[in-house]
């Protein structure tokens, strides 16, 4: 379940946000859904990444609702958890200094090289991409070793991500 400022608000669920995450928010631009789906096409081609799938992945994690964040710390319209935005936003990287998970466009750019990397180290099995992309890479390898059992949600995550490119005009198989 995800929370926006105002239902945590409703739902009195505000702790949620830091304090940290509301001025990161109140000092955001927000962003419409045309300039998201039109940053999630540039980012996706950047990699060579069928935009439908990057704009099925938002769908999936926010519904198109930017300054979401989640029980577990994900953040934004791609749902990133903090480590990953420090690994990808460090110099070596994307170089984006003090990345805001709740800018679109930063966002996304970290969104789209996370998956992106996944595809490559998953061979381009974009339901393992998918799938680690939802649990954690650490957590789905171990799964493939049998080490470690997937939650219901990361076992159905792959499927709702793939019906959700029927949004977007094209139904994408893996």
């Amino acid at each position: 379940e995800f929370w926006t400022i105002e239902n945590a608000e409703k739902k009195g669920r505000k702790r949620l946000y830091s304090k940290e995450d509301i001025e990161l928010i109140k000092n955001t631009k927000k962003y419409s859904k045309s300039e998201i789906l039109s940053i999630a096409e540039q980012e996706a081609r950047k990699y060579g990444i069928n935009p439908v799938l990057i704009k099925a992945i938002i769908q999936t994690e926010s519904t198109y609702k930017q300054f979401n964040k989640s029980r577990a710390g994900a953040r934004g319209l791609m749902q990133i958890m903090p480590i990953t935005i420090k690994h990808w936003s460090d110099p070596s990287r994307l170089n984006l200094d003090n990345a805001n998970p709740f800018d679109a466009k930063q966002n996304i750019q970290i969104g789209v090289k996370h998956f992106a990397d996944l595809l490559k180290k998953f061979k381009g099995n974009i339901r393992d991409a998918l799938s680690a992309y939802n649990c954690g890479e650490t957590n789905y390898r171990k799964y493939k070793k049998g080490q470690k059992n997937l939650a219901e949600e990361t076992r159905r995550y792959p499927t709702r991500v793939l019906n959700n490119t029927n949004i977007f005009g094209e139904r994408i198989y893996a």
